[in-house]
């Protein structure tokens, strides 16, 4: 079995302003930091044999602050593992992207993870690069335990597809801040043990 322990990255004043975020980089907001360090010091004592993060810096500084309490592991960034690009829409606040653009957001509990927004990407093309790049880290380390730190949207592409759920089911998914979400791999079976987990921090987004 490996265990995949999969986290989102602390809060950035993107979050903070409700504005889609996407493919934009930017560092986490104060408050993030402290949301990365409580993460970092609630895995400080758990085993962790290998550390990914995607390539972008709200992921990246995230994941340092677990590598204070691991120094042995490097840090492995995957951009396959980067948030959706939103194209046009990045930047703009989540209301009125709702308003302007109905398809690009969830609709009650449906979302529709084909519409592919000008300069942007789709859902689906999000579960193609970030799953290919999951199951190859979990090849690379049986019966180990993996800790990744990416992105909401791609942690929920993640979740949904570990466990067979349809990419127009997204919208069950909350992923928090700094969250855990803790997986159990064995071959193509996969229990969930633990999901969008903040015990260990304030987070509200």
């Amino acid at each position: 079995m490996t265990r995949l322990l999969l986290m989102r990255h602390g809060l950035t004043n993107y979050n903070r302003g409700m504005r889609i975020q996407g493919s934009i980089e930017a560092k986490l907001a104060a408050f993030g930091r402290k949301q990365a360090r409580d993460l970092g010091k609630r895995l400080s004592d758990d085993r962790i044999d290998a550390l990914y993060s995607s390539g972008m810096e709200r992921a990246i500084m995230t994941a340092r602050e677990i590598q204070k309490y691991h120094k042995h592991l490097p840090l492995r960034k995957i951009p396959e593992l980067n948030e959706r690009s939103f194209g046009v829409f990045e930047g703009v606040t989540i209301s009125k992207a709702r308003k302007s653009e109905p398809r690009l957001l969830a609709q009650e509990n449906y979302v529709d993870y084909e519409f592919m927004p000008k300069g942007g990407e789709s859902w689906k093309h999000v579960q193609t690069r970030a799953m290919g790049a999951i199951w190859q880290i979990l090849k690379a380390h049986p019966n180990q335990t993996v800790a990744v730190v990416a992105h909401g949207g791609t942690n929920c592409v993640i979740l949904a597809s570990m466990i067979g759920l349809p990419l127009s089911k997204l919208a069950y998914f909350r992923q928090n801040n700094a969250c855990v979400n803790i997986l159990d791999v064995t071959g193509k079976k996969v229990r969930i043990a633990l999901l969008n987990d903040t015990g260990h921090t304030i987070s509200e987004y």
